[in-house]
């Protein structure tokens, strides 16, 4: 189950955020996902990583099956205009970023591959209707 807390009053788009977690997590990971600002994004990333500013992405894990991810929407706007992606594209990059690491993946090429293979699979809208409707009929058809 994910729960998402808005800090930032920048709108989060429509991004399938449940079905991905539980593609990396599985469907028992309790999920927090937190959109916050450069101020904390900061004081998160100077405590726990030692480093002085803010980050895009921070991944905490807390127990086996539970875990936070922060997403700073300061560094995904000015990166999306930077790396010319739409803020739905560099959302969607930096919370599969954030699943890996809490996957327990850490940087380098098993990641970077296992990354760009899952934005791959889900740039596309197509994928996104057709698993909902995978779901949705299979939870009918226990019924």
């Amino acid at each position: 189950m994910i729960t998402v807390k808005r800090l930032a009053k920048t709108p989060l788009p429509s991004i399938p955020l449940q079905l991905m977690a539980e593609a990396v997590l599985g469907p028992d990971y309790e999920l927090s996902v937190v959109i916050c600002g450069d101020k904390l994004s900061r004081q998160l990333n100077r405590a726990w990583r030692g480093k002085d500013k803010p980050a895009n992405v921070l991944s905490f894990p807390l127990a086996k099956r539970l875990g936070e991810i922060f997403i700073n929407a300061r560094r995904v706007k000015l990166e999306a205009e930077k790396l010319q992606q739409t803020t739905r594209a560099r959302y969607r990059h930096l919370f599969i970023h954030g699943l890996l690491h809490l996957k327990g993946l850490n940087h380098g090429s098993r990641m970077d591959k296992q990354e760009q293979q899952l934005l791959v699979q889900w740039r596309n809208e197509k994928y996104y209707h057709r698993t909902r409707h995978r779901h949705s009929g299979d939870s009918r058809s226990r019924r």
